[in-house]
């Protein structure tokens, strides 16, 4: 195992003991913070173990197409009858969801959850699985499973996953614009941080210009916004070790905005601390800041399709919290890239091994003669 393999592990490993020590030392410690550790070192142990190799990489995508049927489906479900089919039958439906019931309609139409607990979870996915469907399928297929997971991201009518998959569409178009060139995704990193870095000093709030204006509906990026007014603050009393579960003791009107933070960013470091964010951040990308596999590999053209699947997923966390089936899914995911990197790295060795053999033949050859 190589040094970058070891840097993989100990991301993803040192968030789920992060997670856990953080919550014991600041008293917010409770069995849900396991499970949510375990949830996700499990899920990423299951990916970067099992999920190796050729056919196991096309079992992965198989089982992928096979979830967005069904969510597509049931999707379908909550969209022609109006109303949650699945949360309602077993007991799901969010407190938000049941003081808040006309959020939960857009255009007229019920925004579709299908099997996750909130409509953005339900985009989120479609628009993971369009990512990951897009450089694993080829022709009819690609076209079929695609198209599936737009639709399905339509039927949520969330804004989260709606940008985030216009962000995907545009990057996967640069992508196929530039596929001869090997430093085009270092330039696309390059000049979003770039943006980033001249937005927020040109604007005072830039997190508030995006939350306004990347929402259907501008009361929810408005409400956003005091989320994250109040939320700041805290995080900067106790950015090490965060405030665990336990209730905050703040004002009525910051406890209104606090009660259900949409953004999974500021979620993990309010409970866990800015190293839990961190950590995280990092366990999700760092098994893809460095990839030696040629373009034309198939498995390098999954690495790009599950790296996006992540982007999407990290862009959709600023507007969205995530748990349970999206947060393991994300998880597996982050297993998979480590795994195909881990790939990668061995089929570097294998050509590196092949073209030193060759040269020997080809010098050994020439002696004889």
């Amino acid at each position: 195992m190589d040094g970058a393999a070891l840097h993989r592990i100990f991301f993803a490993g040192a968030l789920a003991f992060w997670i856990i020590v953080s919550s014991v030392l600041n008293g917010g410690f409770q069995p849900y913070v396991v499970a949510e550790a375990l949830e996700f070192a499990g899920a990423y142990l299951f990916g970067r173990a099992f999920i190796f190799g050729p056919a196991k990489l096309a079992m992965f995508v198989k089982a992928v197409k096979v979830l967005l049927l069904v969510v597509v489906a049931f999707s379908l479900l909550d969209t022609f009858s109006g109303r949650h089919v699945t949360m309602d039958s077993f007991g799901l439906t969010t407190p938000q969801s049941l003081l808040n019931f006309k959020a939960e309609y857009r255009f007229g139409l019920v925004r579709a959850a299908s099997l996750f607990v909130g409509p953005e979870q339900n985009g989120t996915f479609c628009v993971m699985a369009a990512c990951i469907l897009l450089y694993s399928e080829r022709g009819a297929q690609q076209l079929l499973y695609v198209g599936l997971s737009f639709f399905g991201c339509m039927l949520a009518l969330s804004s989260g996953p709606l940008m985030v998959l216009a962000v995907v569409m545009s990057l996967v178009i640069y992508d196929r614009l530039l596929r001869a060139y090997r430093w085009r995704w270092k330039l696309i990193t390059t000049v979003a941080f770039g943006l980033i870095a001249l937005i927020s000093l040109v604007s005072e709030h830039p997190i508030q210009w995006i939350l306004v204006h990347v929402t259907l509906d501008p009361q929810t990026g408005f409400w956003r916004i005091g989320t994250w007014n109040y939320a700041l603050p805290l995080v900067d009393q106790s950015p090490l070790i965060g405030y665990g579960l336990i209730r905050l003791g703040v004002s009525d009107e910051a406890r209104m905005y606090l009660w259900s933070v949409d953004c999974i960013w500021l979620v993990e470091a309010l409970r866990y601390g800015l190293p839990a964010a961190i950590l995280l951040f990092m366990a999700m990308f760092s098994s893809s800041f460095r990839t030696r596999a040629k373009s034309t590999d198939r498995s390098a053209s999954a690495s790009t399709g599950v790296t996006l699947a992540l982007v999407a997923f990290s862009l959709s966390g600023l507007t969205v919290h995530f748990w349970d089936a999206s947060w393991l899914f994300m998880s597996l995911c982050v297993g998979v890239r480590a795994s195909l990197a881990e790939l990668d790295t061995e089929n570097a060795a294998a050509r590196a091994l092949n073209r030193g053999l060759g040269a020997a033949h080809r010098t050994f050859g020439a002696r004889l003669a």
